[in-house]
């Protein structure tokens, strides 16, 4: 057995005597070659000890340690120029890298639909940084007319009499571009994010993404619910600019708050007690059939899933497990936006 197979058989067992989440700070492709394998771990391993080697520690906590190499190991495979929090920051979005993690919630305010608790693999992904802006939506709005307020879609019945009702016909709410875009159908979303080459987080992806690299937290932060760190139960009175909260673990801002988050799937209770093990989706045998179908209603008039909570709603509705849905052609309240996803590979 040579010196790398050792290495990442210790690595292994790092990962099973340390399984709570590890922040990420900086780069796990720490020498810098453009994809993360046992040599990263090698350049780890040559550190451990010494500070003040900021390639070689990734969680940025000064020293170079055990933990460092948890976080290389758990990114292997990635091949990205630049692995940042997990993943690799490309036009907006973070990469999460491939491999299981644990699905649902059983604290003590879990829903009977957060349940049973299962093991989900997942294929790596791309997922926005933060929810798409008004800003954002306009650009899709002045290149796509028939979706502007009063417009002609090609959906029947694509969004509900609410849709954009804080806007003055194509314009969104003065100083308000970098605030979530609210008023949002699931059609719309879906629309906004083909326009813009990407799709819809499945609900499992959602999940994953929002707990950061945690293991079987409450919040994307951990267990106890911080008014510094997310924006909920009417705190603050209204939604907020995106990147005013701390990012969690890969580097995605308001996993918990702020604005309810459209994802692919249909909402299905009981989905959980017979989900696939692999890249699960609700009300379809996969993404693709989703997607090419999502204009002619055919899977898609049944209510859709929707995450993370909103700036009205109390702690148990922001925790990362915390289920819901509605119909998709409802616009909502003021509390519903989304953020984009898309594949490693197409």
């Amino acid at each position: 057995m040579n010196r790398k197979q050792i290495l990442l058989i210790f690595a292994v067992i790092l990962c099973v005597l340390y399984p709570q989440g590890i922040s990420v700070g900086g780069s796990v492709d720490v020498n810098g070659d453009g994809v993360v394998n046992t040599a990263d771990l090698e350049f780890v391993d040559k550190h451990i000890g010494t500070t003040g080697e900021h390639a070689a520690d990734v969680n940025d906590d000064n020293v170079v340690n055990i933990t460092d190499l948890v976080l290389v190991k758990n990114a292997i495979g990635t091949t990205v120029s630049e692995a940042v929090s997990g993943g690799a920051a490309i036009d907006g979005m973070v990469l999460i890298p491939a491999g299981e993690f644990v699905m649902g919630g059983n604290d003590n305010q879990a829903g009977s639909d957060e349940k049973p608790v299962h093991t989900v693999y997942l294929d790596a992904f791309y997922i926005d940084t933060h929810e798409v802006t008004n800003a954002e939506y306009k650009k899709f709005l002045d290149a796509n007319p028939q979706w502007w307020k009063g417009g002609n879609p090609p959906i029947d019945n694509a969004y509900s009499g609410s849709y954009l009702s804080d806007w003055n016909g194509n314009n969104y709410p003065a100083g308000k571009g970098d605030h979530p875009v609210v008023y949002v159908s699931w059609y719309a979303a879906m629309a906004y994010a083909e326009w813009a080459g990407k799709r819809l987080p499945t609900e499992a992806e959602w999940e994953k993404a929002a707990r950061g690299g945690l293991l079987g937290k409450v919040y994307p932060w951990g267990d106890t619910i911080d008014d510094t760190k997310a924006n909920y139960n009417r705190n603050v009175g209204s939604t907020t600019p995106i990147g005013k909260y701390p990012p969690n673990g890969y580097g995605l801002y308001d996993m918990s708050g702020n604005v309810w988050e459209w994802c692919l799937d249909a909402y299905d209770s009981g989905f959980y007690a017979r989900s696939p093990r692999k890249n699960p989706i609700a009300g379809a045998d996969n993404i693709t059939e989703v997607l090419n179908d999502f204009t002619n209603n055919n899977l898609t008039n049944v209510s859709r899933v929707l995450r993370g909570g909103s700036w009205t709603y109390d702690t148990r509705n922001v925790r990362v497990a915390s289920r819901f849905g509605n119909t998709p052609s409802y616009a909502g309240d003021g509390l519903g936006g989304f953020r984009c996803a898309r594949a490693v590979t197409p």
